[in-house]
């Protein structure tokens, strides 16, 4: 009699698909075949994985799709600031978490930088970034609406500055672009001494509306992308009562296509994203199943 009853358990379960058979509140997850949203991935251009690579891939999308999600730690990436913005730059490749991939089956995404965290819907890839010139063409001024008592620019892509008892403003070459275009800044900066230094955008003559890129930065090379407001804008190094930095290589760039290895991510809220994330890190993101 025992038998006949184990007999019949196993076709009972054989009967029900593998995706949602469960025993004692366990999910049973399907063998070891490919997951339908790895091949997609693979099939993406430039993509090339080893074995172990596929194995763990294929693994963490078997625990999106039927577990509590997975979570990528101690990423670095660039991220923007707008309700809609992009992500890029990983150092783990988004792209297998993105709609384009998963298709109707919507994702969540947690980003984290060990203190603030905001949820966010991924999107679509991008397409191979392109960018326009720079609009940092000459050098830099050190502003009379507070003088740095040691400056100096090279071009528009060089600056070095300091402060010991004052404020300083230093701004670049004035420039002129349609609301709503995404630009890129990119540069090399160097904290020297001191901790208030802001990167920001402002009308000419230093005055508001004024878009923050970065704020207090650590050392380090740096990508923001920002979504601009009509010109006549500045650029303006603030750095308060005392400190020095140095930054290198800057530019200034309309982006005309996003990264290739980028996504899209939404805010459900419309809300902009937490400026505090932006550049910083290293992050978090967990992935899971849209509720």
């Amino acid at each position: 009699m025992k038998r006949f009853f184990y007999i019949v358990l196993t076709l009972l379960l054989l009967c029900v698909p593998a995706a949602a058979r469960e025993i004692s509140g366990e999910t049973i997850k399907p063998g070891p075949s490919v997951e339908a949203e790895l091949a997609a991935y693979m099939s993406l251009p430039g993509v090339s994985l080893t074995g172990a690579q596929i194995a763990s891939l294929n693994t963490d999308i078997g625990t999106i799709k039927y577990g509590s999600g997975v979570t990528l730690s101690s990423l670095t990436l660039n991220m923007s600031t707008t309700a809609t913005g992009l992500i890029t730059g990983s150092s783990v490749d988004l792209r297998p978490y993105s709609s384009t991939i998963w298709g109707n089956t919507a994702l969540v995404a947690t980003v984290s930088d060990g203190t603030n965290s905001f949820t966010l819907t991924p999107g679509v890839v991008g397409t191979v970034e392109t960018l326009g010139s720079t609009l940092l063409t000459t050098t830099w001024t050190n502003n009379a609406a507070g003088l740095y008592e040691t400056f100096t620019s090279t071009g528009g892509d060089n600056v070095t500055a300091g402060n010991t008892f004052q404020a300083g403003f230093a701004t670049s070459t004035v420039f002129n672009v349609s609301s709503g275009t995404l630009l890129k800044f990119t540069g090399d900066f160097t904290l020297v001494s001191g901790v208030v230094v802001k990167l920001s955008s402002l009308i000419t003559a230093l005055g508001m509306p004024e878009i923050i890129f970065l704020s207090n930065p650590t050392t380090g090379a740096k990508a923001i992308y920002k979504t601009e407001i009509t010109g006549p804008r500045v650029l303006l190094w603030f750095c308060d009562v005392s400190g020095s930095f140095a930054v290198a290589d800057m530019a200034y760039q309309p982006v005309l296509t996003p990264d290739a290895n980028g996504i899209v991510f939404t805010n459900g809220s419309g809300a902009t994203f937490d400026p505090n994330l932006t550049n910083r890190g290293p992050y978090s993101i967990t992935i899971t199943r849209a509720p």
